[in-house]
């Protein structure tokens, strides 16, 4: 996984051979779901970076509030990507899972032609 300086969260796309398509993150359905429920299902979340709400829009973020300025991602104990939901209401705590979106593949080598610089933030199986 990588985090583009703009904020987009990117995965290695793998192919065969090898290459050096990405694909971007993007928030999945928009329901919402709150940390402490991830909790009590024996999910335990790392923060693996931090995103500025206003620049990851443009990744498929929902239509919210957006009074929060950053989203954290965070890695999940089976490897699942998910991302804060901005409210207005902090104490909701609540995240999105994040998933591939596989019509918008690109290479990073192109990417990086145009202007993209990337970070490895993780890895996911």
């Amino acid at each position: 996984m990588w985090l583009e300086e703009d904020g987009g969260v990117w995965a290695d796309y793998p192919t065969v051979p090898p290459d050096d398509h990405m694909l971007p993150l993007v928030w999945d359905g928009d329901r919402p779901v709150s940390r402490g429920e991830l909790g009590a299902r024996g999910c335990v979340l790392s923060r693996i970076a931090v995103c500025r709400t206003d620049l990851v829009t443009t990744f498929g973020m929902p239509q919210v509030n957006g009074s929060a300025q950053y989203a954290s991602v965070w890695l999940d104990n089976e490897r699942g990507v998910w991302a804060d939901y901005p409210t207005a209401d902090p104490t909701e705590d609540l995240v999105l899972p994040l998933v591939w979106a596989r019509e918008q593949t690109d290479s990073r080598s192109d990417l990086a032609e145009r202007g993209y610089v990337f970070t490895r933030i993780g890895r996911s199986l």
